[in-house]
């Protein structure tokens, strides 16, 4: 293709980008008006009948780091939320209690992942390749990392130690330090800084682990710290020794590529979910590995979480949330429909915070109960889809889209 075509279809793609937005700004404002008719509404004076929303079309996974700007282009128009339907929105009320605190702004491009610390550090992972780790008290940036050479798709502290894991569109995985010292000078420096600020842009890892073939999705440390389970597109899940750098198991059997992988805070299990619409959970104790196949959804499982040492959740794109007995896996104990595809969850203390392709942070309990959804409209929250969530301390969740910013919310539980 000349010069002059590959010109005139960026062209293209950015006036189509440009009447998404002008669409999607006008449903929001839509949306804003129907809600505060709804909120003027006496309580239990509107009724709707439960019904089963219909199921979208999948938003895709982490960005592939080939394919230039016209892919890229589409990719992003390829995963712009539908507008959820009015009955749906109706049957959510606004958890009014709940308040943006901060936004935290930086990234180019889509956020797809967060992680948080005990420290009050936030981390994140974006499309336009970097990391970049935030003071969540003060919304500012503290370090960039830029070592990869594709999309950042996935990060996690290490559990005591000042470093980071991410995963890379460009199969890679890469661990980095963090310098305490400087988070606590710019925590003292505050107020003398942009919010935007960079204190310092990292280039390199202290360790490259080995990479996959495809793009990592998902990452997360073992217990203690010395090891770390991956997830990819190329289908498995792998186990690494941190100071050997060497590849302990490969967790194989998924059928689709692997979008989400968890390790169980205190004993040797594992989750792993695809989009071949099961999860697995893994026994890591025995060589063999054994392995439950859960049939959990009709669409890709986005991701799967220990809720505590007994039950396991898991979120799909096909718009529901369901809560698994771990001694007993052949049916959901609870299952959420919601109006939109599911993304990164999270949850604590039985609270689940669910993302969603229409950018709607739902909160529910373990039982199913209804909180409520975060408030959203032109002056707060998020204006594309929210890809992940995480609970920090003292009721603060934390949230990312595609909207390139992360929000930190209180919200009473």
């Amino acid at each position: 293709m000349g010069s002059k075509a590959k010109t005139r279809l960026y062209d293209l793609f950015s006036q189509i980008e440009k009447e998404f937005d002008v669409v999607l700004a006008e449903n929001a404002a839509l949306h804003e008006q129907i809600n505060q008719l709804v909120n003027l509404l006496p309580q239990g004076a509107l009724k709707l009948q439960e019904q089963h929303p219909e199921v979208t079309p999948e938003t895709g996974g982490p960005m592939k780091p080939k394919g230039g700007k016209a892919v890229r282009i589409f990719q992003n128009i390829r995963n712009r939320p539908a507008s959820s339907k009015l009955v749906p929105t109706l049957r959510y009320p606004t958890l009014n209690a709940a308040t943006a605190v901060r936004e935290y702004r930086g990234h180019a491009d889509g956020i797809w992942d967060l992680d948080v610390t005990r420290e009050s550090l936030v981390c994140s992972a974006s499309l336009d390749g970097s990391s970049r780790l935030w003071n969540l008290a003060t919304g500012q940036c503290i370090h960039r990392y830029v070592g990869h050479h594709g999309s950042v798709n996935t990060v996690r502290f290490h559990p005591s130690r000042d470093l980071i894991l991410t995963g890379s569109g460009d199969g890679s995985l890469h661990l980095w330090k963090y310098s305490f010292e400087a988070v606590m000078d710019h925590g003292d420096r505050s107020g003398e800084l942009a919010d935007t600020e960079v204190t310092s842009t990292i280039r390199q890892p202290i360790q490259e682990l080995p990479s996959h073939s495809e793009p990592v999705s998902s990452v997360d440390w073992l217990s203690g710290g010395e090891r770390c389970i991956s997830g990819s597109w190329d289908r498995t899940a792998r186990i690494i020794a941190i100071d050997r750098s060497e590849i302990v198991t490969t967790l194989s059997g998924h059928e689709d590529e692997i979008t989400f992988v968890q390790a169980h805070p205190t004993r040797q299990l594992a989750l792993t979910s695809s989009k071949d619409t099961t999860f697995r959970l893994w026994d890591l104790r025995d060589a063999m590995h054994s392995v439950n196949v859960l049939q959990a959804h009709t669409q890709q499982v986005t991701s799967c979480l220990f809720v505590n040492d007994e039950m396991v959740v898991s979120g799909s794109q096909d718009r529901t949330v369901r809560f698994w007995d771990l001694r007993q896996m052949a049916a959901p104990l609870n299952t959420i429909t919601t109006d939109s595809g599911v993304n990164r969850i999270d949850v604590r203390s039985s609270i689940i915070a669910i993302p969603l392709d229409n950018r709607d942070i739902r909160l529910y309990r373990s039982n199913g109960e209804r909180m409520g959804r975060l408030p959203r409209n032109n002056r707060r929250g998020h204006r594309r889809l929210v890809t992940s969530v995480r609970w920090a301390k003292d009721n603060t969740l934390l949230s990312a889209g595609f909207d390139h910013v992360i929000i930190s919310w209180s919200v009473p539980t």
